[in-house]
């Protein structure tokens, strides 16, 4: 049990009875199928008192070396935890079969439940059978969130046991336990407006970013939204844009959320980053699994955020992702699928929300794709567009005019409050860019190649983007 819960009743009551009986059941108690929520929720309170003082009943005892607690962990996916009949007894003498109590190394990111108790995924940021249970008193102790990437010393699972077991942690994200207690908390932080541009014009020469540089710059600390129709290249926009990032800003780390992709996708975006890592729940995994991943990898880019750092992440797609949700929320309400759509997209907001400039800290930069709302899309990815769409603010809108290569659409683009972190002059230079370029598409009437193809064009040449900017602005148009 979580200590928010006790300390605020009405994160209870917010609860359904099966959720309450649950979390009875997992501290140790019976629920019975006459108890109404007040009846659970006193239960609750009352099982996790008494929990609490065994743990100071349990500090103030003295053990031997060799001695330890012997209880079940948790099973993992319905929060089991049987508490009855524990004893304090070394672990060869259990009553099992002998089992080895040479302490293993390890090391992993931590994903909590709402009841206390954590497992470290030893592999990657999904389940495994070697992942670690972490007990409520030492989450409580150190106060370790999730996402939190810990080092330290298990030991192996008893027979009646699911994971091995922490026996001491020694380090937390790279820190001290002590040291890492120190921290900020990521949502007391101060957020605003990116002030550092992430310049994606590079030494690959990669027209699409350089457009981008012109029409959409993008800041640390970003929630861009790049959408387009289907086939006009939004995975390889994506992929050209992490790449640019890892080459432009070693200190920054990447990651790539692919989620509901296919696996030849994960390859290819894998294949594409040096040092960057790519996070991937594919299209035959569960909308759990999906969600699962999603949270996890948020949460460590908030953690790694708290040290100074600065993450860039894309999340390809936002779309899928949220029909996870939606699909998780119809199955936990069972409710009908007509007009649910909102209420299941607030923790899709809730993940958005990680994107932020800490002006105490570091920055999460999150690139999201999206369903175009209109050409290809179905209603729910029109309903998700455009429920989702105010949380960003800078948007990379594409066009499939030139079959499947990723295009810009520069009158649709755009980056809100763009001259905070660009010069005036520059700011000045790129407005009357896009003034021109539109001119010269609504010129031609469909009547030779569009703007957007002369400027990609002119792009993919020896200058830089600075050089072209001021040959367009000083003579009027696009060079022809």
């Amino acid at each position: 049990m979580s200590d928010d819960l006790i300390a605020d009743p009405s994160g209870l009551e917010k609860k359904d009875k099966s959720q309450l009986a649950a979390i009875v059941q997992a501290l140790g108690g019976q629920a019975k199928a006459k108890d109404t929520k007040a009846d659970l929720i006193k239960e609750i309170e009352r099982l996790s008192a008494q929990e609490l003082d065994e743990e100071e009943d349990t500090d103030e005892e003295s053990s031997e070396p060799e001695e330890q607690e012997v209880a079940e962990q948790p099973e993992e996916g319905n929060a089991r935890s049987r508490r009855k009949g524990r004893s304090r007894t070394s672990r060869a003498e259990a009553g099992n079969d002998p089992v080895s109590d040479d302490l293993q190394n390890v090391d992993g990111f931590l994903d909590l439940r709402d009841e206390g108790y954590g497992f470290l995924r030893v592999n990657g940021f999904l389940p495994s059978k070697h992942d670690v249970y972490v007990s409520v008193k030492q989450v409580r102790s150190l106060e370790l969130r999730k996402g939190d990437h810990l080092a330290g010393k298990a030991t192996p699972a008893h027979r009646n046991e699911k994971n091995p077991s922490f026996a001491s942690i020694d380090v937390v994200n790279g820190s001290l336990p002590d040291d890492a207690m120190k921290r900020p908390l990521f949502e007391e932080l101060t957020s605003g407006y990116p002030t550092q541009q992430i310049r994606l014009e590079s030494d690959d020469n990669n027209p699409f970013n350089r457009v981008v540089d012109l029409v959409a710059p993008i800041g640390k600390g970003q929630r861009c939204f790049l959408s387009g129709p289907s086939r006009s290249g939004r995975t390889e926009a994506v992929a050209g844009i992490a790449k640019a990032v890892e080459q432009n800003y070693s200190e920054m780390s990447v990651l790539i959320l692919s989620i509901d992709s296919r696996p030849e996708e994960v390859n290819y975006l894998r294949g594409e980053l040096n040092a960057g890592e790519v996070i991937a729940s594919t299209f035959d995994r569960p909308a759990e699994e999906h969600i699962a991943t999603a949270e996890l990898t948020l949460e460590r880019s908030k953690r790694m955020a708290e040290k100074g750092e600065d993450v860039f992440i894309v999340i390809d797609s936002l779309t899928q992702l949220a029909k996870a949700y939606i699909s998780s929320f119809i199955q936990s309400t069972r409710s009908s699928a007509a007009n649910i759509e909102l209420p299941a997209l607030a923790p899709v907001k809730a993940l958005l929300g990680g994107a932020a400039n800490l002006e105490e800290a570091g920055s999460v930069t999150v690139v999201a794709v999206v369903n175009d709302s209109v050409l290809d899309s179905s209603y729910l990815d029109a309903i998700i567009y455009s429920e989702l769409r105010s949380t960003a603010n800078s948007e990379i809108v594409l066009t499939d005019v030139m079959g499947g290569e990723p295009v810009v659409d520069i009158t649709a683009s755009g980056t809100a409050m763009e001259q905070l972190m660009l010069d005036e002059s520059v700011v000045v230079d790129l407005l009357n860019m896009r003034k021109i370029v539109a001119e010269a598409d609504q010129s031609t009437h469909g009547n030779g190649p569009l703007a957007i193809e002369q400027l990609t064009e002119l792009l993919a040449g020896p200058k830089s983007n600075s050089e072209i900017l001021t040959q367009i602005v000083k003579q009027g148009s696009l060079p022809k």
